[in-house]
């Protein structure tokens, strides 16, 4: 357990749950390909992003973070 939270021990899984959601960063990524910077969306390079924790939106998870828009995230 830290910080109060029980983790999977070595996890995939645990990194999936609790960086993942819908996001705009997700859903940017996915007018992207595999390739060069030509691939990548603008949407995507011309996005603020950060490092932070989610706004809980109504789920039973006790906190998830990830990479997320500035307005998506507290630091």
């Amino acid at each position: 357990m830290y910080g109060g939270v029980t983790a999977i021990d070595g996890g995939f899984l645990q990194v999936l749950m609790t960086t993942t959601g819908d996001t705009a960063i997700n859903r940017a990524v996915g007018g992207g390909c595999v390739g060069g910077s030509e691939n990548a969306p603008k949407e995507l390079t011309e996005m603020k992003v950060r490092f932070g924790t989610f706004a809980k939106d109504g789920d039973n998870c006790v906190r998830k973070t990830g990479f997320g828009t500035i307005e998506e995230t507290t630091p």
